[in-house]
C-alpha cells in the first residue's frame, strides 16, 4: 500500500523544508503533516499548498504530536534541540505515533555512524543513542529507521567546523589531512530522507552519502575549482585533539560552541566514525551532490556561510 499521509515534527527546519519540497516534487497524492511550536514560521509556499496541513505543538505536547500523527503512514523527527528535546521530544513523538498505530518512525540522526562510539565520548549523539534503544525495545509497536548521512558537507567551512580559516587560506587539521570523511549536502540528504518516506520497506539503519573526502582532497578541490591555493597545516595528532576536546567540555561545559566542533572534528576523522556501507543504490534516482559539483555551485566568499543558506 502506497504511502498517503506523512507526518514532519520541527516543521520549521531548513532540513525539514527541505524534505518537505522534495516530496511535494515527487508525489502530488502525498499529504503532509507540520508539526511546529510556531506556525508564523511555516513559509507561505507551504501555508497555502493544499498537500500541507500545520499543525501547532511544541516537542512535549503529546496532544498536538497526536493529532498530527493521526492517519500518517510515517512519522520523521527533525528536531534540533538540547538534550531534552532529542530525547524526552522524542519520546513523546515515538509514543503519540504508537498511539495513532504509525507504521514507521524516522529518528533525528542526520549524523556520522554514531552507534560504534560510546555512550559520552560524542556527547551531542548521546540523545540519538538513547532514542535508538528507546525505539528497539518497542519494535513490535513501530518500526525504526536511522538515516546516516556522515556529516553535512557545508560545516567543513564553515566556523562552526573549526577547520577552514579563509582570510589565512589554510585548513588547520589535527592529523596529516589524510584521514577520509563522509560528507552530504544538506539537500541531497534531504531528497535521501524523502525517499525513505515514501518507501514503506524501508526500516532500520539506512546509510548514504555525497562524498567521501580528506582535508587535502578539500584543500585539492578549491583549487581546481576557484584557482586558489591552500594550505593544510597540522596542529597536532588525533590523540592531543582527545584532551583538548574533553578538556574544553569540562572547563566550561555550557560554552558549547568552544568544545562540540572538537568533538565532532576527532569522531570525523577517526575511521570509527565513517559509514561501514553506502546505500545510495537503493535509490538510483537521486543523484548525490560531491563536493566537487557543491564547489561548482557555491561561490567562494559564500563557503563560510553555506550552512546557513
Amino acid at each position: 500500500m502506497a504511502v498517503k499521509v506523512v507526518v514532519i515534527a520541527g516543521f520549521s527546519g531548513k532540513f525539514a523544508r527541505s524534505v518537505t519540497q522534495h516530496l511535494l516534487n515527487k508525489s502530488s497524492d502525498i499529504q503532509i503533516h507540520g508539526l511546529i511550536r510556531n506556525p508564523s514560521k511555516v513559509p507561505e509556499a507551504f501555508q497555502s499548498n493544499p498537500q500541507i496541513k500545520i499543525f501547532q505543538g511544541d516537542a512535549f505536547d503529546k496532544g498536538a504530536a497526536l493529532k498530527a500523527v493521526t492517519g500518517a503512514d510515517v512519522t520523521l523527527c527533525a528536531y534540533l534541540g538540547d538534550n531534552n528535546v532529542m530525547t524526552k521530544g522524542q519520546e513523546t513523538l515515538i509514543e503519540a505515533s504508537i498511539e495513532a498505530k504509525v507504521s514507521r518512525y524516522i529518528a533525528s540522526d542526520f549524523s556520522l555512524d554514531y552507534n560504534k562510539i560510546e555512550m559520552g565520548q560524542l556527547p551531542p549523539k548521546d540523545p540519538m543513542k538513547k532514542i535508538a534503544a528507546y525505539l528497539a525495545e518497542r519494535k513490535d509497536q513501530i518500526a525504526a529507521v536511522h538515516p546516516l548521512n556522515g556529516s553535512f558537507m557545508p560545516i567543513w567551512f564553515s566556523p562552526m567546523g573549526g577547520i577552514f580559516f579563509p582570510k589565512e587560506s589554510a585548513f588547520k587539521v589535527y592529523g596529516d589531512g589524510e584521514g577520509k570523511i563522509d560528507v552530504t549536502t544538506y539537500d541531497t540528504a534531504a531528497e535521501y530522507v524523502a525517499e525513505i518516506m515514501l518507501d514503506e520497506t524501508a526500516t532500520g539503519t539506512l546509510m548514504f552519502r555525497g562524498d567521501r573526502v580528506s582535508v587535502k582532497d578539500m584543500a585539492a578541490a578549491i583549487k581546481s575549482v576557484y584557482g586558489k591555493e591552500i594550505t593544510v597545516e597540522s596542529r597536532g595528532s588525533l590523540d592531543d585533539l582527545y584532551n583538548i576536546m574533553f578538556e574544553a567540555l569540562q572547563k566550561d561545559p555550557r560554552n558549547v560552541y568552544s568544545w562540540l566542533p572538537k568533538f565532532y572534528n576527532y569522531w570525523s576523522f577517526k575511521e570509527q566514525g565513517l559509514l561501514e556501507r553506502n546505500d545510495n543504490s537503493r535509490y538510483p534516482g537521486v543523484k548525490p551532490t560531491s563536493l566537487v559539483d557543491y564547489m561548482k555551485n557555491t561561490k567562494y566568499e559564500m563557503l563560510p556561510n553555506g550552512m546557513f543558506f
